[in-house]
């Protein structure tokens, strides 16, 4: 007897899928999340890069002060300023009267005849921005170098001390009455710490330990 192979054939369940729609929404989300990734990311960088640059340019300004000191504290007497400034493109509100170049007679501390300095705030090469120059010339030496670099302005402001004993700026003349001298300087790239409130500039007033003095 034969026998007939019956075949049974089983339709298979339909496998799920997703719809166009579902595969756009889905590309779009996960497009924002790394959106919004790179974002943080790119701003946490940009805060590294930020401080690092701060530091850099407050040691810079520290080591500038340092020698500024050195040789604003061994002046016996100013003899010139020259060029004139509008000192509140430095520090904001600022309206005392600002120079850019002044010339002093300083002491060499060797024994010997006192030495010329002359400070100058200078265009760089690129005329953009700003360098602070020091030309010291003694008997033995005259060389000028490069102090500080990549300034988007500088001023230095002349004070004497008036019958109260308050510090009373000296607009022009006589300069050789300087008792204290205020430095000003605007580093490149260096931001308020708190925008509208801090001042980026870095700025201080030294007073002169020889103002009168005069060898015999």
């Amino acid at each position: 007897m034969a026998h007939e192979n019956t075949v049974y054939r089983q339709r298979s369940a339909p496998k799920g899928a997703f719809t166009l729609t579902e595969v756009i929404m889905a590309m779009t989300v996960f497009g924002l999340v790394i959106a919004g990734v790179m974002s943080v990311f790119i701003g946490t960088i940009k805060s590294m890069h930020a401080s690092s640059d701060a530091i850099d340019v407050n040691s810079r300004s520290r080591f500038v002060q340092e020698r500024l000191l050195y040789d604003l504290r061994a002046i016996v007497k100013v003899t010139a300023i020259s060029d004139k400034v509008d000192t509140s493109k430095i520090i904001n509100g600022d309206t005392a009267q600002g120079f850019t170049t002044f010339t002093a007679t300083v002491n060499a501390y060797n024994g010997e005849n006192d030495a010329e300095i002359t400070y100058s705030i200078k265009d760089d090469p690129s005329g953009k921005l700003k360098v602070l120059r020091r030309r010291y010339k003694d008997s033995v030496k005259d060389e000028e170098t490069n102090v500080l670099i990549n300034l988007k302005g500088g001023c230095f402001t002349f004070y004497k001390r008036d019958s109260s004993g308050q510090l009373a700026q000296i607009g022009s003349a006589p300069i050789s009455e300087t008792t204290a001298i205020r430095f000003a300087f605007l580093p490149k790239d260096r931001g308020p710490l708190i925008p509208g409130k801090d001042d980026p500039s870095c700025s201080a007033v030294v007073q002169l330990r020889f103002p009168s003095y005069s060898k015999k």
